[in-house]
């Protein structure tokens, strides 16, 4: 298992994550959003691989692991 770093938001790095998730519904589906501790948990559906703050590291698991799940897919900035 991959150790990461514990990335802590401040609120405008977590409104940027929220706008990105808007504009990314596909990445937004796997993730639970705690508006309250400005905390973002990207979860895989394929495997149950979990991750906090770490939008990179989720989308280098999909890309790695489950690169069908990204197939065809457009990223928005």
């Amino acid at each position: 298992e991959e150790k990461t770093r514990d990335i802590q938001f401040d609120e405008q790095m977590f409104d940027y994550e929220l706008h990105w998730l808007e504009n990314n519904p596909l990445i937004k589906q796997l993730t639970t959003i705690q508006q309250k501790n400005r905390a973002i948990t990207y979860k895989c559906s394929k495997c149950n691989y979990t991750i906090n703050n770490d939008r990179q590291y989720f989308l280098n698991h999909l890309d790695r692991h489950h690169p069908e799940m990204l197939q065809n897919h457009t990223w928005s900035s």
